[in-house]
């Protein structure tokens, strides 16, 4: 495999670094989350993360992959977001603690369509107050870790929950194993969506 991209992790653990992802890295963290989250052809994502992360870099490579079509924002706006869910009939959402902080916040009369199925989040530590009071007001939460080493998701909780617990992120993907360490309690990831290095 030869890198197909190169891209800055976030640095939450000191300097960031830069990843080396394949192709072969891409498209199956791009399969194993459909199969995950159910993306469908003629699906829509709305897309409102930066496209220079690998958190938002990954979902037009998924919705290409299953056949989906993205409704691209730029940057957010709780505002718009809440606009287009309806008027786009969106059907999956990735957001970080921050934004569903805002959504909330910002439109609390706002009920969510049927056709939202899925709202990722990931990308940080989720409070189980926000978690609990975005599923009673009808957000089809699906809490998610992953990395830019991992091509993105790593594991998400799918369905969504009806309640939730803070550090419950569901099962890994398919295409990746992984194990905790009994005495470190570092978490080791294998798989066909593991980089190839770094750069």
């Amino acid at each position: 495999d030869t890198a197909s991209i190169l891209l800055a992790t976030s640095g939450t653990e000191g300097e960031p670094r830069v990843v080396m992802l394949s192709r072969r890295n891409l498209l199956s963290s791009a399969a194993a989350s459909r199969q995950r989250l159910g993306l469908l052809p003629g699906d829509r994502w709305l897309l409102c993360l930066p496209l220079f992360h690998i958190s938002g870099l990954s979902i037009p490579l998924r919705c290409a992959e299953a056949g989906a079509a993205v409704v691209l924002h730029k940057g957010f706006d709780a505002g718009a977001v809440c606009r287009d869910i309806d008027s786009h009939k969106v059907t999956h959402l990735s957001l970080v603690p921050t934004m569903l902080y805002g959504l909330l916040a910002e439109c609390p009369d706002f009920r969510p369509p049927d056709s939202l199925r899925v709202v990722l989040v990931g990308g940080g530590a989720l409070e189980e107050k926000l978690a609990q009071q975005a599923l009673e007001a009808g957000w089809p939460i699906c809490p998610s870790y992953g990395m830019t080493e991992t091509a993105s998701q790593i594991a998400t909780l799918y369905p969504p929950p009806k309640s939730w617990k803070t550090g419950l992120v569901g099962k890994p993907l398919e295409h990746l194993e992984v194990s905790i360490g009994s005495d470190s309690g570092r978490i080791k990831v294998r798989g066909s969506g593991v980089m190839l290095g770094y750069a």
